[in-house]
């Protein structure tokens, strides 16, 4: 007994239109994640006075 499978699909040229929504979506967590990041360096940044700043900056080598 043989079964008989059919495929009802057509090649296009054109690509689906959902697929620009999924690149969308992918990018918002990508920009999420680089605000907190920024936000982040600008707290961590700003909590340090002109002193601690330069401290920190001896310790690591960097200051000139």
């Amino acid at each position: 007994m043989n079964l008989h499978v059919t495929l009802d699909a057509a090649l296009t040229k054109r690509t689906p239109e959902t697929k620009g929504e999924v690149r969308l979506l992918a990018l918002w967590p990508f920009i999420l994640v680089v605000a907190i990041l920024a936000i982040v360096a600008l707290v961590s940044d700003a909590s340090l006075t002109a002193d601690q700043r330069i401290q920190v900056f001896q310790q690591a080598g960097f200051y000139p």
